[in-house]
């Protein structure tokens, strides 16, 4: 029992270090409140990013469920390469479409090819959306498209589609949003 008890405090003691190693860390990298609170926006989105990323497995699973088992590993490879081709697209062209900056219509492109590390999270928050979006079109056309013209389309929703419609209601200067447009949960964008 004593033992158990030792490694018990031992376990709890190490957990004080590693929580004020957490808090020195954000202290010296981040300034005072202000920087702390943008640390947990910035956790609380990526965590955000990641679930939404998540839910590409369960469109796949639903997917290769809803057909033919012949095609289910086509199905299966459409999601992975869904993921691939929008990554490329929404990294090069799609983020700085979707932007703020530039006008109502579309971003100013001066993240084409970014690698700011001041945008990363909306960058990767976005695109996880940006994923869902051209995932949904794979479930609407799950066993019906061949591979090389299904791959175009979500070139097309990666690159072009779906930027400028989050650019349209999520921007500042979209001009959705600047009629009023409420999205709620970016349902509406995803499924546009």
């Amino acid at each position: 029992l004593s033992l158990g008890g030792f490694r018990l405090r031992r376990l709890l003691m190490e957990a004080c270090v590693n929580a004020s190693f957490v808090r020195n860390y954000v202290d010296a990298r981040f300034d005072g409140v202000h920087g702390v609170n943008a640390a947990i926006d910035a956790a609380w989105t990526l965590m955000a990013g990641i679930l939404v990323f998540v839910m590409q497995a369960g469109f796949g699973l639903v997917e290769a469920g809803s057909i033919k088992s012949i095609n289910s590993q086509t199905i299966l490879l459409k999601n992975l390469m869904d993921v691939s081709v929008v990554t490329l697209g929404w990294w090069a062209f799609g983020f700085s479409i979707s932007a703020n900056g530039g006008n109502a219509f579309s971003g100013d492109g001066r993240f084409v090819f970014s690698s700011s590390q001041d945008n990363w999270v909306a960058l990767f928050f976005n695109w996880a959306f940006c994923a869902a979006a051209a995932t949904i079109v794979s479930g609407a056309v799950a066993g019906r498209i061949k591979f090389i013209p299904y791959m175009l389309i979500s070139v097309a929703v990666g690159c072009v589609v779906f930027p400028l419609a989050s650019h349209w209601a999520w921007a500042t200067n979209g001009w959705l949003y600047e009629l009023g447009f409420i999205d709620f949960a970016g349902g509406a964008i995803i499924h546009m």
